[in-house]
C-alpha cells in the first residue's frame, strides 16, 4: 500500500501563497524550490478557485511575464498540463469543471511571454498615442542598424554634413558643432594609434555608440569639462626636457628624443582638443621595449623610459582622456536621434523601444494607463530579480490604484492584483540592467503596502546530502544576516546573506552528494600549473568511469525515478 507522501517543510507558506487573493504576494524563493510550479498553482487557483465563496478570474484577464521566451513556452506548456490535471481529477466537479475547460481554451491567447512580447501587445492597442506606427515591425538584430548609426555619425562629422544626417531630429542642448569636433577629433587619434582604418571601430567608439544605444532611457549629458589646459602645456613642456636628455646611441634613446619633440609641440597647443591629439600621437601607444636590447644597457635611459611608461603617461593623458570620454558622453543626443532616423526608415522598432514607448505612454497619458489596467485583473512576474528599473516601472504603472503617480516609486498598488517571484542570490543579468538596488526598493514598496511576504526555503531538485554540503559552505562563504533584521540582502553593499535550505522530504537521500578529488604532490610542495591540469583531467576521467561502472544511481529528470548513471549526465 503506498504511503502517504510527506509534506514539505515550508508546506502551509506555499499553500497561503497560492490561495491569497485579497492581497499582492511577494514570493523570495531559492533554487530549485518550485517558483514556476507556484506561479502555475496560483494562475489555476485564481481561474478555478478550491476555495469556497472566492470569485474566478477568467484566464485573459491574467498577464505572466517571465524573463526569457523559453521559459515563456515552458510556462504555458505546464499551465496546459496543470489545467488538464486538474479536470481530470475527480473533485473536479461542476462549477470548477466548467471554470477549467474555459481556462484551457484560453491558453494559446494567454498574457503569457516576455516583458517585451507582452510590451508588444499593449502598444499595437494604442499605437497613436505612443507616437509609433500601427505597422511597425520588431527588430530582432540590431547590430546593423548600430553600425548604420555609426558610419553616419563618423562621416557627418568629417564632412561637417552630420545637420543633414540628422535631417532636424536633434535639437541640443549639445551644439552639433561640438560633437562634430569630437567625433573629428577621437577619430584621428584612434585612426593613428590603431595604424589601419579598418580598426577604427575596433578602438572602442562603436561600442560606445552601441551602449548610448541600449541605455537611451536614462537620460545623462555630462557637464561640459574643461581640462586645465596650461597645467598641460606645463606638464608636456617638463617632460619634453627631461625626455630630451636621452643620447641618441640607442634605439630606445631615439624613441624618447622624438616622443620630447612631439611633446613641445603638445605644449604649444591653442585647445584641449588639439593637446590631447598631439599628446596622444606622442605617447598614445607604448612600445615594448626591453633593457638590453633597445636601451643598451643603459640604467639613466632605462629610467627615463619607465617614468613615462608607469607615471608621466598618467598624468599628462588623465585630464585629457577624462575630458574626451565626457566630450564623447555628451554626443548620446546625436546618436540617439540617428538611431531614430535609421529605424525610421526601416519601419522598425527595437526591443528597448517597445519598453520606452509603453513606459512613457503608461506614464505620460492617464487614460491610456487607465484603459491598459483594465484589461487585468491580476499580473504574475516570474524571475523578478532579473527585471531592471524601466521593466519595474511598466509594472508598477499597470498595477496601480488609479492613475496618479509620475513615478513608480510613489504607485499605490491596487490590493489583489500583483504577484511577483524572485530571487536576489539568483541576479546575474547586471549586464543586461538588472538591479538587486531595483529589486530592494519593490520588495520595501510591496511589504510596506501590505503584501504577503512568503520565502520558500524546500529545494525539490537535490539530494538531501548536497543541500547539506551547500547549507555548510554557503553559510561561510556569504554570511549571516544582522542579529534583529529581517533582511534577506543588502542592496547597498550589493550582498546577499545565507538562508538555510530544507530538502525535500521526498528525495531520498543515503547515498553521498559530494566527492572531493585532492591531489597534491607527495613533499607537499605545490604543483605546477600544467601538471595539475594533467593531474586534473586524469581524476576526472577515472572518476567518471567508476561512476558508470560502479551503477551508481541518479534520478531520472523526466521520470524521476532511480536509474544507474550514463555518461550523458555528467556535465565536467
Amino acid at each position: 500500500m503506498p504511503t502517504e507522501p510527506r509534506p514539505l517543510p515550508d508546506e502551509s507558506e506555499r499553500r497561503q501563497a497560492v490561495r491569497e487573493r485579497a492581497r499582492n504576494v511577494l514570493v523570495d524563493a531559492g533554487a530549485g524550490t518550485g517558483k514556476t510550479t507556484l506561479v502555475i498553482d496560483r494562475v489555476v487557483e485564481m481561474v478555478a478557485p478550491t476555495e469556497p465563496g472566492a470569485t474566478p478570474a477568467p484566464l485573459d484577464r491574467l498577464a505572466v511575464i517571465t524573463f526569457t521566451r523559453r521559459a515563456a513556452g515552458e510556462l504555458r506548456y505546464r499551465l496546459r498540463q496543470k489545467l488538464l490535471e486538474a479536470l481530470r481529477d475527480a473533485g473536479a466537479a461542476e462549477p470548477r469543471a466548467s471554470l477549467l475547460r474555459l481556462a484551457l481554451g484560453a491558453v494559446d491567447t494567454a498574457y503569457i511571454g516576455t516583458i517585451h512580447s507582452f510590451a508588444d501587445r499593449l502598444l499595437r492597442l494604442r499605437p497613436v498615442e505612443a507616437g509609433i506606427s500601427p505597422s511597425y515591425e520588431i527588430a530582432e538584430e540590431t547590430d546593423e542598424l548600430v553600425r548604420a548609426v555609426f558610419d553616419r555619425l563618423v562621416h557627418g562629422a568629417e564632412t561637417a554634413q552630420l545637420p543633414q544626417a540628422l535631417g532636424g531630429r536633434f535639437a541640443g542642448p549639445v551644439p552639433i558643432a561640438e560633437v562634430e569636433e569630437t567625433v573629428r577629433t577621437a577619430g584621428a587619434v584612434l585612426r593613428m594609434e590603431s595604424q589601419e582604418l579598418e580598426n577604427y571601430t575596433l578602438a572602442g567608439v562603436d561600442l560606445l555608440v552601441e551602449g548610448m544605444i541600449n541605455t537611451r532611457d536614462v537620460a545623462y549629458i555630462p557637464d561640459l569639462y574643461e581640462p586645465d589646459l596650461d597645467a598641460v602645456r606645463k606638464l608636456a613642456a617638463g617632460m619634453a626636457t627631461e625626455l630630451s636628455t636621452a643620447p641618441a646611441s640607442s634605439r630606445g634613446g631615439r624613441w624618447l628624443r622624438h616622443v620630447a619633440a612631439r611633446l613641445r609641440e603638445a605644449a604649444e597647443a591653442d585647445s584641449a582638443a588639439e593637446a590631447f591629439q598631439r599628446v596622444h600621437e606622442a605617447i598614445g601607444k607604448k612600445p615594448d621595449y626591453r633593457k638590453g636590447r633597445d636601451f643598451d644597457g643603459d640604467d639613466a635611459t632605462w629610467d627615463l623610459f619607465q617614468n613615462l611608461k608607469d607615471e608621466w603617461r598618467g598624468q599628462l593623458l588623465g585630464p585629457l582622456d577624462h575630458w574626451m570620454g565626457a566630450r564623447i558622453a555628451r554626443t548620446r543626443g546625436v546618436v540617439e536621434a540617428l538611431y531614430d532616423g535609421v529605424k525610421e526608415e526601416r519601419g522598425v522598432l527595437d526591443q528597448l523601444d517597445l519598453l520606452v514607448k509603453l513606459r512613457d505612454l503608461l506614464r505620460g497619458d492617464a487614460g491610456a494607463r487607465r484603459q491598459l489596467q483594465r484589461l487585468f485583473d491580476h499580473v504574475f512576474v516570474d524571475e523578478f530579480q532579473d527585471t531592471d528599473p524601466l521593466q519595474c516601472e511598466i509594472i508598477f504603472f499597470l498595477a496601480e490604484d488609479g492613475a496618479e503617480a509620475d513615478d513608480w516609486r510613489k504607485v499605490h498598488l491596487r490590493r489583489g492584483s500583483l504577484t511577483v517571484v524572485g530571487d536576489p542570490k539568483q541576479s546575474i543579468y547586471r549586464f543586461r540592467r538588472a538591479d538587486i538596488a531595483m529589486y530592494a526598493e519593490a520588495h520595501r514598496l510591496l511589504r510596506e503596502q501590505g503584501a504577503l511576504v512568503v520565502r520558500l526555503s524546500t529545494n525539490m531538485r537535490s539530494r538531501p546530502k548536497l543541500i547539506e554540503f551547500a547549507n555548510s559552505q554557503m553559510r561561510r562563504l556569504l554570511g549571516t544576516r544582522p542579529a534583529g533584521s529581517s533582511k534577506t540582502f543588502d542592496a547597498a553593499a550589493g550582498r546577499v546573506f545565507y538562508e538555510r535550505v530544507e530538502a525535500d522530504p521526498g528525495i531520498p537521500g543515503a547515498d553521498p552528494a559530494v566527492h572531493v578529488l585532492p591531489f597534491t604532490r607527495d613533499d607537499g610542495e605545490r604543483l605546477l600549473v600544467g601538471d595539475g591540469r594533467a593531474l586534473e583531467a586524469e581524476a576526472i576521467a577515472r572518476r567518471i568511469r567508476w561512476l558508470v561502472a560502479s551503477r551508481f544511481q541518479v534520478r531520472d529528470p523526466e521520470t524521476s525515478t532511480e536509474r544507474d548513471v550514463r555518461y550523458g549526465d555528467v556535465a565536467v
